[in-house]
């Protein structure tokens, strides 16, 4: 079974954080905002407080559109 790995990152705007072969991934912005795009068409914006399950097997990009500080969960 693949291991639980975490991150908490702090972004600035246009900053990215790439994430490949990741499976089961949430993302916890936990001030600013940022853009999180899995890789299937449905990206989403976060803000301050909010928390989504984007659950790829594949690459995702989280992009910083404030100063942001975020928090990152997958299995890889």
């Amino acid at each position: 079974m693949p291991r639980l790995r975490s991150l908490t990152a702090t972004l600035i705007p246009r900053q990215i954080l790439a994430l490949d072969g990741v499976r089961d991934l949430t993302v916890r912005c936990a001030s600013g905002a940022v853009w999180v795009s899995p890789g299937n068409g449905q990206d989403l914006a976060l803000t301050q407080g909010m928390r989504r399950r984007v659950g790829t097997a594949g690459k995702v990009v989280i992009e910083g559109m404030d100063n942001a500080k975020i928090e990152v969960r997958w299995r890889g």
